[in-house]
């Protein structure tokens, strides 16, 4: 039975942001079958009666603190082999008591990951780009560049196509967006190409080039 805050973490990493099982069960030290479990499950763990039979790794406690700190990921069934190879060849204990052992010490070292979410003000951002695309144009396929453009706040987005990435069509792909979006945001975020960019400096300072930066 995992702990109420080790299900928080599942829901909040495999079910809002899709990350995948494997990742998320090494990392916490526990199967992808309970992972499974309680992303199909909105019901929450039950608490259960505490035991006093302790775990067989409790007589490696210190060197499993000392792992958990030197390499938080480290799963379980590394630190296992640590223990046979370093400290005790004769060493046996199931992967499942294991894991049970190693995320109870886990808890209580390894920080817990803090989840910001980004907050945009109305009319604040829009983020834009270009991707290759195929149209059939006559039927025949013709690669295509689609300017795609999106405000952070709404999420409301605009696309154009054009026969090529140039700054024309950049220039027009941003005009013709923010007609759509009816104004012009405080900020606008774009990749580092040509079209716009001369050159990178420290930290986001860009020197736009000509063009781009009396548009």
């Amino acid at each position: 039975m995992i702990t109420l805050d080790t299900w928080e973490t599942i829901r909040i990493r495999c079910v809002r942001d899709k990350e995948p099982i494997k990742r998320v069960a090494r990392e916490l030290g526990i199967s992808k079958n309970t992972i499974k479990k309680y992303i199909e499950s909105n019901n929450l763990p039950l608490p259960t009666k505490n035991h006093t039979k302790s775990s067989s790794m409790s007589a490696f406690e210190a060197d499993v603190d000392r792992l958990l700190r030197e390499t938080p990921k480290i799963t379980a069934v590394r630190i296992v082999q640590v223990i046979r190879t370093t400290l005790d060849s004769t060493f046996r204990i199931s992967e499942r008591a294991a894991r049970v052992y190693v995320a109870s010490r886990r808890s209580g070292i390894v920080p817990k990951e803090a989840f910001v979410r980004l907050v945009y003000l109305a009319g604040d951002q829009m983020q834009f780009d270009f991707k290759e695309v195929f149209a059939k144009l006559d039927g025949v396929d013709v690669k295509l560049h689609m300017f795609v453009a999106r405000l952070s706040y709404s999420t409301a987005f605009f696309a154009r196509c054009y026969h090529s990435e140039d700054r024309p069509a950049l220039f027009d792909g941003i005009v013709s967006a923010c007609v759509r979006f009816g104004g012009i945001p405080r900020e606008g975020i774009f990749d580092n190409a040509t079209t716009a960019v001369k050159r990178i400096l420290r930290g986001r300072d860009r020197v736009l080039n000509k063009e781009f930066s009396t548009l």
